[in-house]
């Protein structure tokens, strides 16, 4: 039988906090500190503290500590088991307390999940130059370890979690714990871990006087407050204290011994909770586990020994007014308020009437005409029926079906949307036409005009084609179906590019400043990389313009590129390899992608959202599943020259790989690869029809 006491905190967000009070009893003997603390945060938290002040999890700091690997391996090897047996792998942020619970229930080390901590101004010596005088340092610890006469503070990462900067998170939390209960640093460890990473360190007080901030962000203002330019990840110092072995204590603490407690708040004086609006009470539950059965204790007095608090001073009642002077107060109000309103009117009407109205960017159709080609290929559509989708898993499925002749200039390719047929720009005049699963060209299109891209219609009956002088005014996105071009001094259009040139909005930017972009499905947001490396987002308003604000993004290299997919995720790449996706409203990343390797070149995401295919100056092919459970594959060997291009077929059955010497290789999944393994089906019966169709023109 083990006695589980929880708590709900209505803090910035909901927390549950739990004890285990049988555990607490015996492994907790050496520090009593902790259950008054506990008892105390059981029986009456604070609130509001925890909605002010910078947020222990969003402090970006250096330097690194001297991370040990796989310490206290007794205790990590049974967290592992059990994030193995019950799937805890890539954990997500909404499985955070579940994993909580289950390892404060069933290892026998736990005391204590979701502890609240949080220290004062006066109290936060090292972390001072994020305060004011009226802010809280604040958090929760995940898991509260007793082990081998230490306090083990344990983060449990999650996939949307980088680790570059967890060290500064669990610094803080020893801190604040320290200043709550008195305990010295010397004896709390620190540490974080996952089903297949654990790290620990000490945190050393020379550590905190050494710590050099880089950004951070305050509960009450979502958003990143920039110190000093954050070098990348390899550029970092670690801090190189004393090298002392990780479950190393110089001074052993005795059982039932008692440093001199703190009050509970400092200075023995509550701290003010606001009271312009209600305050949601905290569910504070004894719970006792017997046979599977939940029984409730009854609470414990609030604070022990408590002092009675004097009431306030008598305010000394006015006389009230009679009824003539209130009526003569009441209409001279009436006639200010009347007043105020119609002069607000009169001067809000003038202001519409004289501000000017936005009026998009007009092109003139000539220009378009002279600048876009519409044509229909020599070659005749074929009849024929797009395969059936995939029913296996088409993540696992994909596999290089061939590489076709490099070419003399950079390739651009576009598969066809109904015909299994790939359009290459084979040179500035030209386009070869090949069949996918064969590789083969059935004919090579040739124009007069020097052209930089092109697209195929929805029936691959015509080709779209942009003329190079275009280019060399715009800026063009990956998929090349949109452009970015100065207008006037300080704006930028967004144009559409096919079937015909169009402006969908306006930019309120330096053409030069934008290193790259990307636009939505619904052509409604847009996202960018300016040349010093920050992201921007904006989403289009009533007036055809865009309106923008920075993402906050770790820099943990130079961005290569950004992506928009779902509508409403965007996904940033950078060159060291690591991946971030964010909800286009959120702050914070809601998934992280740890890096391969170095040189990330190029990345795209599958048009149904599924998948993420990236390439790197070594060759290497990666695929990431972005639904369901978090998958990877890498194929290797297959590619030896850095990767220029990717790009998917309008079903995401099939990608193709343009490498920098303008080699072009095709992937294709179980559908597209069915002939090569059944022998005979539909993709077959297309390959009859290719091969007759190319008879047919050799001989025309």
């Amino acid at each position: 039988m083990e006695r589980i006491r929880q708590t709900d905190l209505a803090h910035d967000a909901r927390y549950v906090f739990r004890t285990n009070e049988d555990k607490l009893r015996v492994m907790a003997a050496e520090f009593p500190e902790l259950s008054s603390f506990f008892d105390a945060i059981h029986q009456k938290c604070p609130q509001n503290l925890f909605r002010r002040g910078p947020h222990a999890s969003a402090i970006q700091a250096g330097p690194l500590p001297s991370y040990q690997e796989n310490a206290s391996s007794g205790f990590t090897d049974v967290i592992r088991r059990l994030f193995e047996q019950h799937g805890f792998i890539n954990l997500k942020s909404d499985e955070s307390e579940k994993a909580q619970k289950l390892m404060l229930e069933s290892v026998e080390a736990v005391i204590a999940s979701a502890v609240p901590v949080w220290s004062d101004y006066v109290e936060s010596q090292p972390f001072q130059p994020l305060m004011s005088n009226s802010d809280f340092l604040s958090g929760h610890i995940d898991l509260l370890v007793v082990e081998g006469g230490l306090i083990w503070i344990w983060k449990i990462k999650t996939a949307q979690t980088s680790n570059r900067w967890l060290h500064v998170q669990l610094l803080a939390y020893a801190w604040m714990l320290s200043k709550r209960t008195g305990i010295p640093l010397e004896y709390f460890r620190c540490g974080y871990l996952d089903h297949e990473c654990c790290k620990t360190f000490i945190p050393w007080e020379q550590h905190y006087k050494e710590l050099e901030f880089y950004s951070y962000m305050k509960r009450d203002e979502p958003r990143e407050i920039t110190l000093a330019l954050k070098p990348r990840l390899k550029e970092m110092k670690s801090f190189r204290g004393n090298q002392s072995p990780i479950t190393a204590l110089t001074h052993p603490r005795k059982v039932n011994s008692l440093c001199e407690h703190p009050a509970f708040f400092r200075l023995g004086v509550k701290y003010k909770e606001d009271s312009s609006k209600p305050q949601k009470k905290s569910k504070q539950i004894s719970v006792v586990r017997v046979n599977n059965r939940t029984s409730t204790s009854p609470k414990k007095p609030l604070v022990p020994n408590a002092k009675p608090q004097p009431l306030p001073k008598p305010v000394p009642l006015t006389k009230p007014k009679t009824l003539q002077e209130q009526i003569a107060s009441g209409c001279l109000m009436a006639f200010f308020i009347v007043s105020a309103i119609f002069a607000f009117v009169g001067f809000f009407n003038d202001w519409m009437m004289s501000e000017k109205t936005y009026v998009p960017p007009q092109i003139d159709q000539e220009e378009i005409d002279s600048i876009v080609r519409i044509e229909e290929p020599k070659i005749k559509p074929y009849a024929s029926s797009p395969p059936s989708r995939s029913t296996g898993n088409r993540f696992a499925s994909y596999q290089a079906i061939n590489k076709m002749a490099a070419v003399t200039d950079v390739g651009r390719v576009r598969f066809g949307n109904k015909y299994p047929v790939i359009g290459i720009r084979k040179s500035a005049t030209e386009i070869s036409l090949n069949e996918i699963i064969s590789g083969e060209t059935l004919t090579v299109e040739k124009y007069e005009d020097p052209f930089f891209a092109f697209q195929w219609s929805a029936s691959d009956k015509l080709m779209t084609r942009i003329n190079a002088p275009l280019t060399e005014n715009i800026l063009v996105e990956v998929n090349q179906e949109f452009g970015l071009a100065q207008l006037g001094q300080s704006q930028v259009a967004l144009l559409k590019l096919f079937p015909k040139v169009e402006p969908l909005g306006v930019i309120r930017e330096e053409f030069a400043d934008i290193k790259g972009f990307a636009v939505n499905e619904e052509r409604s947001k847009i996202a960018y990389v300016r040349a010093d490396g920050n992201v921007w987002l904006g989403e289009k308003d009533e007036t055809e313009a865009f309106a923008l604000r920075q993402m906050c993004i770790d820099p943990m290299s130079e961005v290569m590129n950004v992506g928009l997919f779902s509508d409403n995720k965007v996904v940033i790449g950078w060159t060291s390899g690591e991946f971030a996706i964010y909800e286009s409203s959120s702050e914070l990343p809601i998934r992280v992608i740890d890096s391969l390797e170095e040189g990330l070149t190029a990345f795209a995401v599958s048009p149904d959202n599924s998948l993420l295919v990236a390439g790197y100056a070594s060759g290497l092919v990666a695929i990431y599943s972005l639904t369901g459970p978090e998958q990877l594959r890498q194929i290797r060997n297959e590619i030896i020259d850095p990767i220029f291009e990717i790009v998917f077929r309008g079903d995401s059955e099939a990608f193709a790989v343009v490498t920098e010497n303008g080699e072009v290789i095709t992937f294709g999944s179980s559908t597209v690869r069915l002939s090569t393994e059944t022998g005979v089906s539909e993709t077959e019966r297309i390959n009859k029809l290719l091969r007759s169709l190319l008879q047919q023109l050799k001989t025309n």
